[in-house]
C-alpha cells in the first residue's frame, strides 16, 4: 500500500550534462552582514568595484588590496567587487577578516549597509556542509548532505529578496561560514557536482525550462 502512495513520489536526481553544467552556474547572493555603518574587504586578485544599478567601473582594485566601504562615504546605492579577470569561484575575498569565496556586493539602506557575498552555487556548498555535517562523517553521508543542501539553495532562491539577497548565513537558511578546506567535503561536493532533488511533475519552471524542485516531504 505503501509504495502505491510513493511510488508516482518518487525523487529522482537529475545530473546536469557537462556541456550545460558549463552554462549553468547559477549565482547566489548571500547575507553576510546587515546593519553595520562600515565593512573592510581584502581581495586574492585584481578586481573592479562597480556600480551595481549602472554597471560601470568606478575603480581597479589590486591583488591583495585591502579597502573599506563606509555608509557615511558610500554615494550610490550599492557597489559590487567582481575579478577583473579570473572567473568568479576562482576570487576570494575577506569580509572583516573572514574569508569567503567569490566577489561581494555592499548595499547601502536608510542607515546602514548590507553585505552580501556573491558566490556561486558550488563554493558555496563548501560554507555549508562544513558546518551543517562533521567533516569526518563517512563519504555517502557528506554527498546525501551535499545534494540536500544544493536542492535547497535553487528551491529557496531568492528567500530574501526583499533584503536583497537570496539566502542567509544563519538556520533560518542554511548556516554558511565561508571557505572551508576539508578533502572529505571537497569530494563529496565533487562527486555530486550538479545532482539536485526533482520532483517529476510534468511541468518545468517558466523561466529555466528545468523541471520544478520538488517541494513535499518524505
Amino acid at each position: 500500500m505503501l509504495k502505491k502512495i510513493f511510488l508516482p513520489l518518487m525523487l529522482i536526481v537529475l545530473l546536469i550534462s557537462r556541456a550545460e553544467a558549463g552554462t549553468w552556474s547559477p549565482e547566489l547572493r548571500v547575507g553576510i552582514l546587515s546593519g553595520v555603518k562600515q565593512v573592510s574587504l581584502k581581495v586574492s586578485a585584481p578586481c573592479v568595484m562597480i556600480n551595481a544599478a549602472k554597471g560601470n567601473v568606478l575603480k581597479k582594485i589590486p591583488a591583495g588590496g585591502s579597502f573599506v566601504v563606509d555608509f557615511e562615504h558610500l554615494k550610490i546605492n550599492a557597489v559590487e567587487v567582481r575579478p577583473e579577470k579570473i572567473p568568479i569561484q576562482e576570487l576570494t575575498v575577506e569580509i572583516d577578516g573572514k574569508k569567503y569565496y567569490g566577489g561581494v556586493s555592499v548595499n547601502k539602506g536608510k542607515d546602514s549597509l548590507t553585505v552580501i557575498n556573491l558566490v556561486p552555487l558550488e563554493e558555496y556548498l563548501h560554507g555549508v556542509l562544513a558546518k551543517e555535517m562533521s567533516p569526518s562523517y563517512p563519504l555517502e553521508a557528506l554527498k546525501a548532505q551535499a545534494v540536500a543542501a544544493r536542492s535547497f539553495a535553487l528551491k529557496n532562491r531568492g528567500r530574501h529578496v526583499k533584503e536583497g539577497f537570496d539566502l542567509c548565513a544563519t538556520t533560518h537558511c542554511q548556516v554558511y561560514i565561508g571557505v572551508t578546506d576539508y578533502d572529505s567535503i571537497n569530494r563529496a561536493i565533487d562527486e555530486t557536482r550538479w545532482k539536485a532533488l526533482f520532483h517529476r511533475t510534468g511541468k518545468s519552471d517558466r523561466n529555466t525550462g528545468r523541471p520544478r524542485l520538488w517541494t513535499g516531504a518524505v
